[in-house]
């Protein structure tokens, strides 16, 4: 077997560390002190090598032999601390502060080195692009949220469908009439709610297209079992078809501030839990049951999506279908709380006891709450919050009204105070004549 001393390559190094007592050598009188450790021989042979170490030995200096290995190449004059990742090479602590505290020779650290600074580039590209991005959705949301917050009357178009088992139904005539069932109605009914908050009647602008009779076949939206992400593709995926379907019949989302979808079908369930709004795609779609008896409560559906893709969120329980307390109650603070004079619009129905609520059966006992007047940006969400916040009197108001003279104190009990009643928070409107009807889910 070959060894490694007698390789032909291989050339062992004398080292000298320290000199004899701190006096030179004779024949290292040129190497100071500060120059050590420092290769002073290079041997063919290990046993060579050994010799001439052990000779020093005898004269008080310290020395190593080794093959190089132990020495870093870029500085002969220190020990090697690691080896290069990369190639092996025997590297110092100067090498790796040089390499960024990385096990890497010269040349390995000039490539790494490379390749950081076009990572970097790549990231700054990628950066660069995230901005744009970020810039394009802001600039979207923005333009979309300017057709609904404009000073002008928001334009929003209502799209018409019949399912062909439905076509003939009285419901589409009397949708479709300037009686008070008339869809028309609802741009009247919506003004004049604005007006209630804001003294401006000049709110929406809608559009009624004439009824088509369509076979139309959206995309499930999946159902309780389903993912997260499966929910989310299954609702981008409805919304599509629903803007596609507009823009076919030449009404395009850029040209108006909502799109609500009115559909007249036929079916064994309500309906009207079928429909959707979303303030995402300014996207509502309302289906109407065709043996709807109930005007009143196919408009108050309509207006109702609408209102989503205004802003406003729901204000019933979703698991109940019974509006939460106080915001969707026109009149939270009635005494007695039952039975409300009005249904609120995020929450459609009017409560008439707990857990009891009815229909509707005209468009003026449908109202806007403040919370939705809030979300909707008719006023300020602060002044929503006052409304909505208890009354409790301070105690300046729950001291008596006169003086007390102190023989009316009787066995140190003090006269009943007063306290200021709270304010009156009703709307201050008359209620219909007509009763509510049934309960209907939502």
């Amino acid at each position: 077997m070959e060894r490694l001393e007698d390789h032909p390559q291989v050339r062992w190094r004398l080292v000298l560390v320290r000199h004899p007592s701190g006096l030179l050598l004779p024949d290292y009188a040129h190497l100071k002190a500060e120059q050590l450790p420092a290769v002073v021989q290079e041997y063919g042979t290990l046993n060579e090598a050994n010799l001439a170490a052990a000779r020093l030995r005898e004269q008080g200096a310290a020395v190593t032999v080794d093959d190089g290995s132990a020495r870093c190449p870029e500085h002969p004059a220190e020990h090697a601390a690691m080896r290069c990742r990369v190639c092996e090479t025997p590297l110092c602590h100067r090498c790796q502060r040089a390499a960024h505290e990385q096990p890497l020779c010269p040349r390995h650290a000039r490539a790494a080195l490379r390749r950081l600074r076009l990572l970097r580039l790549r990231q700054l590209f990628l950066l660069f692009l995230l901005v744009a991005l970020i810039y394009l959705v802001v600039d979207f949301i923005q333009a979309d949220r300017a057709r609904i917050f404009t000073r002008h009357a928001v334009k929003i178009a209502l799209i018409q469908f019949i399912l062909p088992e439905a076509e003939g139904a009285p419901i589409i005539d009397i949708l479709n009439s300037d009686g008070p069932g008339g869809l028309n109605r609802i741009q009247r009914w919506y003004n004049a709610e604005h007006a209630r908050y804001t003294n401006d009647a000049d709110y929406i602008e809608l559009s009624v297209l004439r009824p088509k009779v369509s076979r139309l076949s959206p995309p499930s939206l999946g159902g309780p079992g389903d993912s997260m992400f499966s929910l989310l593709v299954s609702a981008w995926r409805y919304q599509q078809y629903f803007s596609q379907l507009g823009d076919r019949n030449g009404v395009r989302a850029a040209d108006v501030g909502a799109r609500v979808f009115v559909i007249v079908g036929a079916g064994n369930d309500d309906l009207a839990a079928h429909s959707r709004g979303s303030q995402s795609g300014r996207l509502a779609i309302s289906y109407i049951d065709a043996r709807e008896q109930n005007p009143a409560y196919a408009l108050a559906t309509i207006a109702h999506e609408m209102g989503h893709t205004l802003g406003a969120d729901d204000t019933y329980h979703t698991a109940l279908s019974t509006a939460v307390h106080p915001r969707g109650f026109v009149e939270p603070f009635a005494d007695p709380l039952y039975p409300q004079r009005f249904a609120e619009l995020m929450a459609v129905d009017i409560p008439l006891g707990p857990g009891i609520e009815g229909e509707i059966r005209d468009l003026n006992q449908l109202r806007v709450g403040y919370h939705s007047a809030a979300q909707m940006g008719w006023i300020d969400p602060d002044e929503a919050r006052l409304y909505y916040a208890p009354f409790t009197p301070s105690p300046e108001q729950k001291l008596p009204l006169r003086p007390m003279d102190s023989r009316q104190l009787v066995g140190g009990a003090a006269p009943e105070a007063r306290a200021t009643p709270p304010p009156d928070r009703g709307s201050g409107e008359p209620a219909p004549a007509d009763d509510p009807g049934t309960t209907r889910e939502k």
